[in-house]
């Protein structure tokens, strides 16, 4: 109890400090590159991906942790960011604990078929690669991804007392000069 209070004073200090979506200098410090992205389909837009070095949260509370930072939750939105991503995650393993919460939903309580990124509000559009047996569970809706073998989709309590580290991103425009 006194760290998750402990971890919402954090939080709102953060807020309050923040208020803007430039990278500050102690990013580095607080969170770990994992890596980059180009989005497909797009010229001009890059994700990149960090995740906190020496914390962890409740899956409730990774968003508004990202945001204290000017990042937002990760949404992969296609099978290529999911692989590279997952892929990211394996090259940096020991970072991770069992699982790591990314910022996907079931469109329904009733159904887990269904599922969405909160972070830019797309249904998710492709065949997502489960751990077996997932998803196994109607009290949870949220997403993480499973460190067993392969990072692959698992569901989660989005209010549960689970505390694991997530995955958050950044969105940049890139403006490249083309040749005329």
């Amino acid at each position: 109890m006194k760290l998750v209070l402990f971890s919402l004073v954090i939080i709102g200090f953060c807020v309050l400090i923040r208020t803007d979506d430039s990278k500050h200098p102690d990013d580095e410090i607080v969170f770990k590159k994992l890596g980059s992205y180009r989005v497909s389909g797009s010229f001009n837009v890059k994700k990149t991906y960090w995740v906190p070095r020496h914390f962890k949260a409740q899956w409730q509370y990774a968003r508004p942790i990202c945001h204290a930072y000017g990042f937002d939750i990760v949404s992969l939105e296609t099978l290529e960011e999911y692989e590279a991503v997952a892929e990211m995650c394996e090259k940096e393993r020991d970072l991770f604990g069992s699982f790591v919460h990314v910022g996907g939903v079931a469109i329904s309580k009733r159904s887990k078929t269904d599922w969405y990124w909160v972070s830019s509000r797309q249904t998710v559009s492709y065949n997502m690669t489960w751990q077996d047996g997932q998803p196994d569970n109607d009290n949870e809706w949220c997403l993480s991804l499973q460190k067993d073998g392969q990072f692959k989709f698992n569901d989660i309590s989005c209010y549960g007392s689970w505390e694991e580290k997530f995955i958050c991103q950044k969105i940049e425009r890139i403006y490249e000069e083309l040749d005329k």
